[in-house]
């Protein structure tokens, strides 16, 4: 029955298959958006006009399903390192010290460098805010004194600020156009190394992705190290070690039998 079964649906696949070789397709979505993004987009990578710009929308939701699943990680994590102590302090490293003194200026720039040439070149919000997010890690692992941050703010301010301007960056268009997350332009200037940078609502917008990515790669590692740090002791055993040393002081000042001298008074 099983074998009938199988061949019987395998034939009627191939006969639609047959039918579809025959039917008259129109132009591919990727070819109309590919020859919309530069004049309707201005931008020359289309996947980050799609991003941006075309599928907006779509991205709000996604940055806001990544926020959601973080926090709820981090959660989840944090009420197991409620039992646990903080992370101990650890010794600055003097390598990574001086290293981190010229290499996270560089990070940093470099995050920003992929972030405004992503509408016409390979980068984007969310590779640069990787490279940010990192940029902080890589602050705090060099002096872990210092508190986990990202241009002076931590990962919960990062995150809310980058909601924010990504939710903000679609009211020009709902208020001018009726339609939220709708582009609205402005000028065009030119950077050195970067090329033409059109201001504009989605330019905004990948601002608020490059914040939300890097606040969830720190707000990661962040319960990631807590995690890792050494279990408190508990009261139990707290009590049972302070017994425990008070029993060997007891039995250490009691009188040996083999000296002479305690024999003598004890006598």
């Amino acid at each position: 029955v099983a074998t009938g079964l199988a061949t019987a649906l395998g034939a009627c696949f191939f006969m639609l298959t047959l039918k579809a070789m025959e039917l008259q397709w129109g132009d591919f979505v990727s070819r109309q958006i590919s020859e919309r993004s530069l004049p309707e987009g201005f931008g020359r990578n289309v996947v980050n006009v799609i991003l941006v710009d075309f599928r907006a929308l779509d991205t709000l939701g996604e940055i806001s399903v990544l926020l959601i699943a973080a926090l709820g990680v981090s959660a989840m994590l944090n009420e197991v390192s409620r039992r646990r102590s903080e992370v101990p302090p650890s010794r600055q490293s003097p390598v990574l010290s001086a290293l981190a003194r010229y290499a996270v200026p560089a990070m940093v720039i470099f995050s920003v460098f992929l972030l405004l040439r992503g509408h016409n070149q390979p980068g984007g919000g969310f590779i640069g805010g990787l490279v940010g997010a990192m940029s902080g890690v890589f602050v705090h692992m060099a002096r872990p004194s210092q508190p986990l941050s990202f241009l002076g703010l931590r990962s919960v301010p990062l995150l809310t600020i980058g909601i924010f301007l990504a939710v903000a960056s679609g009211l020009p268009g709902l208020i001018l156009r009726g339609s939220f997350l709708d582009a609205a332009w402005g000028p065009q200037f030119f950077l050195p190394m970067v090329g033409k940078v059109k201001l504009g609502t989605p330019l905004l917008f990948d601002i608020g992705v490059y914040a939300v990515v890097a606040g969830i790669g720190m707000l990661l590692y962040r319960e990631m190290e807590s995690w890792y740090a050494p279990p408190k002791p508990s009261s139990n055993s707290r009590a049972d070690a302070s017994n425990h040393d008070n029993s060997k002081a007891l039995w250490h000042e009691r009188p040996k039998p083999s000296d002479p001298a305690r024999v003598s008074e004890r006598e």
